[in-house]
Formats: structure tokens, C-alpha cells, sequence
């Protein structure tokens, strides 16, 4: 997101000029980093309503890169605020198309491995893949061994990850590879963030707000 002003905060902005040729600049990288900071708390209000949340990986991805002033390349000409901007979003390789929406295909191999509610602790759909079943750490999946791939004997269940337990009597499925892609609907939960607290009207007013603050308090330096 990027500082756009009106006719409102021309009168701000010369004043603050007239402060020092540093002052707009850092009060424009305040307001950007404050309405970064406001994009972050709603997105994370829409992450935890719309998705379901089983890791904090998920909801401490959430970040904002700061607005500092760059120096232009004329060091006489100071900071240039038309290049000042700051984001909000997510380091989460996955967040991305939960917002948009799109087809996500399987990391390697050609199947997406859809963990099921046997995978989860507890059993609980809501919670996270349990430790021992991060595929990660369970080894050779072929052959005779605990976990295979393989449609049951019997055509008795669909194209997955099984677990043989109870003496190797009964099977358990803990990842769905029927599908080679799956189809993840969007949710949002950052471009309406973005959208409703990135509003110019809000940025100019945070804008009005951090001038005004900065200007009673070098008032208050001056007495």
C-alpha cells in the first residue's frame, strides 16, 4: 500500500515540511506502517473466522514489512516519499491461495495426499497431522512394512496411505491420493482486509492524526 494525498493534507504536509526535511517522510512512514499494522489485525480476524486454524505457524505468518524512508540517489534531495510504501500479508507458502482461491496440485510425485481424520491428533478434524504420522517420519512407505500405498484387497476403500495396526489385522486410510488436484475456493481473508482498512480515507486520516500528534509535540519542545 502506498501515501496518496488530497487537497485535505496538502496543509499537513507543507507544514510538516516546513518542520525539517525529515519530518514528512518519518510521519508518512508512520502512517503506512499503522495502516499496515490495522490490515494485519483484520486479516487475522478473517484467517481465524474463515479458515480453520490447526497451527500457529499459520497465524504468526502474518508480518508487515516497515515503511522506512529511502534515501534517493541525490543525497541533497533527501528522502523521497513517492517511494516510500509498506506491505501486509504472510511468509506462508500456503495463505496465498487460500485468499485467491485456485487449483493446488501435489509438491512431488502425482497425487495430493489428503490427510484424514485417522492422521489427526485425537481424531479431532480440527486439530493438526499428529507427529508420527508427518510423513517425514514414517519411513519406508512400501512393501510389508507398516504404512503402505495401495487400494485395499477387495477395492474395500479408495487409493491412500494406510496404516496396518492390531497385529497387522485391520488397516486404517491417513492420506486420501485419490485426487491430483484439489480445488481450494477463496476465502479472502487478506484482500478484504486490505480492501476495507486500506481505504484512502482511512489512510489520509491516520495520516491527519500522526501530523497533528507530531506537531503538538514539537509545539510543546518550542515553549
Amino acid at each position: 500500500m502506498s501515501f496518496s494525498a488530497d487537497v485535505d493534507t496538502r496543509a499537513y504536509m507543507h507544514a510538516m515540511r516546513l518542520l525539517g526535511r525529515e519530518v514528512l517522510p518519518q510521519v508518512i512512514a508512520e502512517t503506512l506502517n499503522e495502516t499496515a499494522d490495522a490490515v494485519t489485525r483484520r486479516s487475522l480476524r478473517y484467517l481465524q473466522k474463515r479458515l480453520t486454524v490447526r497451527t500457529k505457524f499459520t497465524t504468526n505468518s502474518l508480518t508487515r514489512s516497515g515503511a522506512r524512508p529511502y534515501k534517493a540517489l541525490n543525497k541533497a534531495r533527501g528522502n523521497n516519499i513517492q517511494r516510500m510504501f509498506s506491505r501486509a500479508g504472510s511468509i506462508s507458502p500456503y495463505l496465498g491461495i487460500q485468499d485467491t482461491g485456485g487449483t493446488k496440485g501435489p509438491r512431488r510425485g502425482s497425487r495430493v495426499p489428503i490427510p484424514t481424520r485417522n492422521a489427526r491428533t485425537g481424531r479431532n478434524i480440527n486439530k493438526s497431522i499428529a507427529a508420527r504420522y508427518n510423513l517425514g517420519r514414517m519411513g519406508d512407505i512400501a512393501g510389508d512394512g507398516r504404512y503402505f500405498i495401495a487400494v485395499p484387497k477387495g477395492n474395500q476403500g479408495p487409493l491412500g496411505l494406510y496404516e496396518r495396526y492390531q497385529g497387522n489385522k485391520r488397516l486404517r486410510m491417513l492420506r486420501n491420493l485419490e485426487s491430483a488436484q484439489v480445488d481450494v475456493p477463496a476465502t479472502n481473508w487478506h484482500s478484504d482486509a486490505a480492501d476495507e482498512m486500506g481505504q484512502p480515507r482511512f489512510i489520509r486520516a491516520r495520516f491527519k492524526r500522526r501530523a497533528q500528534q507530531r506537531l503538538q509535540r514539537m509545539s510543546r519542545r518550542a515553549r
